[in-house]
């Protein structure tokens, strides 16, 4: 690898996935809050899986950086080439699992006054 991402190629797409870990986590822990109170137990809380797809769409956005040079003749930002194939994968991880519309309307300070 050639080593030519900066820091900015790293903090923009670190807060994406830092903010989908919290989904996750949130939609995990209701999910599972849930299930707990109902009097079947035989469905497992399903867990949320958009902070791995964000991750899975960094590496792809990470690749596509390695054959950037051979593909455009001019010097590109590294994040034109990242967050694209990072946004699309959640987008898609999001609507596969239906939980786009939560994600659109999610706040973390909602989840922070409940403890």
């Amino acid at each position: 690898l050639t080593g030519a991402l900066g820091l900015g190629d790293a903090v923009f797409p670190s807060i994406l996935a830092s903010f989908l870990k919290r989904f996750d986590d949130d939609v995990f822990r209701d999910t599972d809050d849930a299930s707990s109170r109902s009097t079947s137990n035989d469905k497992q809380p399903k867990k949320s899986r958009l902070f791995e797809a964000s991750l899975i769409g960094y590496m792809i956005g990470c690749l596509a950086c390695e054959l950037a040079p051979n593909i455009a003749t001019r010097g590109v930002p590294a994040l034109v080439w990242i967050v694209p194939p990072m946004g699309l994968a959640t987008i898609l991880a999001a609507v596969q699992q239906g939980s786009f519309a939560d994600l659109l309307r999610y706040n973390n300070n909602d989840n922070e006054a409940k403890e």
